[in-house]
């Protein structure tokens, strides 16, 4: 079944075995797997492809904060050329 948005955003709303916020550790792990993983943008590309393209988009907006480059490169890797999310989605995103 293909993730979407709605699953990204109700990730806030849980934490892991860690008492971690999972949409932080979601976020935490596609940085460092891009800063410190071989071939860590195709490991996010591998993690991307189980959602659909607004999700994608929506990942990507979110990841912009946190980690340009690492957003650059998987924009790069899925051929998204503008990644569209709705203002109601973007509202979501967390920003410094």
């Amino acid at each position: 079944m293909t993730q979407t948005i709605e699953d990204i955003i109700e990730m806030k709303n849980h934490t892991n075995d860690f008492g971690i916020n999972i949409y932080d550790w979601f976020f935490n792990d596609l940085e460092n797997n891009y800063i410190s993983k071989l071939n860590g943008t195709k490991r996010n590309v591998s993690i991307l492809e189980k959602y659909n393209k607004e999700a994608q988009s929506y990942i990507i907006h979110q990841l912009f904060y946190i980690n340009k480059d690492a957003s650059d490169e998987l924009m790069k890797e899925l051929k998204l050329v503008e990644p569209f999310v709705s203002n109601e989605n973007h509202s979501h995103i967390n920003k410094p």
